[in-house]
């Protein structure tokens, strides 16, 4: 099943919606996967920020 992410990073959530009833709240302690769309990619929250939020 194929799901929508929306990512607010002031917050550092990620809200994961499989339905409109069905949302998930990651927060940086958490892992993202990619489910049934590609299975076996998982990506913890804190590493994601970290890639975001490097200073250049």
């Amino acid at each position: 099943m194929a799901s929508t992410k929306l990512i607010y990073p002031h917050s550092a959530r990620i809200y994961v919606y499989q339905s409109q009833t069905d949302v998930r709240v990651l927060q940086r302690t958490d892992s993202l996967n990619g489910g049934d769309v590609h299975p076996g990619f998982e990506l913890t929250i804190e590493r994601l920020y970290e890639a975001v939020t490097k200073p250049k």
